[in-house]
């Protein structure tokens, strides 16, 4: 109070204590510009918080380490990824990868994400089942716990929120949306489809046409060499005349087939000629 009578007399002003604004003494006026002052720095310093607060919770998003997943070694498709690659770079985001059954379209989508989250370009990939709208919203969810997005909405609002979320997040994403084999399941793809900044689609598909809404990239069977290395590596066994027969003629270079029998021979005791006669009965 004397503080202010002093400043008071400074500009010339006479005694405040009679000045009563309002009905109101100078005592009363200090004491309520004082619990202002007070209020104002409390909400500041309350805005500043949450401000930061919302900084670190971004950063954690952005930064949160992403837990590691098992990877199984993919044979003769690096001009196939090289293939993918340049399809994005010609500014699409989403590329169709189509072909035959068990031709390897899972596989190469998965180590398509595999390769470029590791080089940097994606901050994290999704293997999305598409079998209906409730399973792409689950295969959604390591994204979308990864950015906040709340489990106990419907599936459409998990899609449209994880989406949002990935847009927001500064940080690049490929979502695989996998095995869209039927007109129905392309329906429901190209329903559920969204278009959000930073957020890349790969479609596995046995359907070649996508009415212009994906890039098309057709798979062909593995080479003969190929195929052959990779019958070798899943059996465990070294090449022979039987094994590449196999390989071949009876598998025809089918990467799925190469895989289960290679499985088969592991675990079996039989050579590859026999294998090959009681695969074709």
């Amino acid at each position: 109070m004397e503080f202010i009578q002093e400043c008071a007399h400074a500009f010339g002003v006479g005694d405040l204590s009679t000045c009563k604004p309002l009905g109101l003494d100078l005592g009363t006026w200090g004491g309520l510009f004082g619990v202002s002052i007070v209020a104002a720095l409390a909400l500041f310093w309350k805005t500043i918080l949450t401000a930061v607060k919302v900084i670190l919770r971004r950063i954690r998003q952005r930064w949160q380490p992403i837990p590691p997943r098992q990877r199984s070694k993919l044979f003769g498709r690096d001009r196939d990824i090289a293939r993918i690659d340049a399809a994005f770079k010609a500014n699409p985001t989403t590329i169709a990868v189509t072909g035959q059954g068990g031709i390897g379209k899972t596989a190469l989508a998965e180590e398509y994400g595999y390769l470029r989250t590791r080089s940097g370009r994606y901050r994290d990939w999704v293997l999305v089942s598409t079998a209906s709208e409730t399973e792409m919203a689950n295969g959604l969810c390591t994204i979308a716990k990864l950015l906040g997005v709340p489990d106990d909405v419907n599936p459409k609002t998990v899609i449209d929120l994880t989406y949002k979320k990935m847009a927001e997040s500064g940080s690049r994403w490929l979502v695989i949306l996998d095995n869209v084999d039927d007109k129905d399941g392309q329906r429901r793809v190209l329903k559920n489809l969204r278009s959000a900044a930073g957020v890349d689609h790969v479609i596995t598909s046995r359907i070649s046409d996508w009415h212009g809404r994906a890039v098309v990239v057709d798979l062909d069977l593995l080479t003969p060499s190929d195929a052959v290395e990779l019958l070798t590596s899943a059996s465990g066994r070294e090449s022979s005349d039987a094994l590449r027969s196999l390989a071949i003629e009876t598998l025809e270079r089918l990467p799925l087939a190469l895989v289960v029998a290679g499985a088969d021979l592991r675990l079996m005791n039989i050579d590859a000629e026999l294998y090959a006669s009681e695969f074709n009965r």
